[in-house]
């Protein structure tokens, strides 16, 4: 979502996640005459990645190609916030802006990784989010320097916790917590923050409203609009 509004300049209420479970739409662009536009793709990332490495060129793919006959139906829900807990926090940082989305990014990266090391359980990364941004205080005018210090400090206090077994660090927590954590797990597993796939210079000339499926890259159609 935040990298949607930064790409194409577009106010948070124009841009949005749904969960898409085949992840064969990878990304929306809803007009207001009510049309919308969709881009389609086999679930493979390989392909969005080899095109950003050839752009504006588009080689060909040894992989198999999307066979609408044979794709499943598709599905579209809307997130529930209260288990896509770091979805709601993206949206509030998104909300306020100043060095907030750095802030969160940082903190986020660092819970993550704890994640991978099996420190933590999934359902702690968001509280510790939240933790780094109850420390993080409002710069007037944010410079680069202010950006990376609200990052830095924002890691600092992920790993504090971390380091001084704080209750969401904790394996005994974690293992008390496996249920919901699990249920997590499957939850997120399911769902991928989508990014814009269209040119800005076609959202904005049709005063189209940007609403994000499956995890694609921007570049990955970009010139497909122009």
């Amino acid at each position: 979502i935040i990298e949607a509004m930064r790409l194409y300049r577009l106010p948070l209420r124009q841009v949005d996640a749904v969960i898409h479970r085949q992840s064969i739409v990878h990304s929306l662009v809803e007009f207001h005459d009510g049309a919308m536009l969709a881009q389609l793709g086999t679930p493979d990332m390989k392909l969005p990645i080899r095109y950003a490495m050839t752009y504006p060129n588009r080689a060909v793919s040894p992989a198999e190609p999307l066979d609408l006959l044979k794709c499943p139906p598709l599905t579209f829900a809307e997130p529930d916030e209260e288990v896509f807990r770091c979805l709601k926090i993206a949206k509030q940082c998104a909300a306020v802006g100043n060095v907030y989305c750095a802030a969160m990014n940082g903190a986020n990266e660092e819970a993550v990784a704890a994640f991978l090391r099996d420190e933590i359980g999934i359902c702690a990364i968001p509280d510790l989010i939240e933790a780094a941004l109850d420390k993080t205080e409002t710069v007037y005018q944010p410079q680069l320097s202010d950006i990376l210090e609200a990052d830095r400090l924002a890691r600092e206090v992920v790993r504090k916790k971390l380091m001084h077994g704080d209750e969401h660090a904790e394996n005994q927590d974690r293992r008390q917590d496996v249920d919901k954590a699990h249920e997590c797990l499957l939850a997120n597993a399911d769902f991928t923050a989508s990014r814009a796939a269209w040119s800005a210079d076609k959202i904005s000339s049709n005063e189209g409203v940007c609403v994000t499926g499956t995890a694609a890259r921007a570049a990955a159609t970009r010139s497909e609009m122009s």
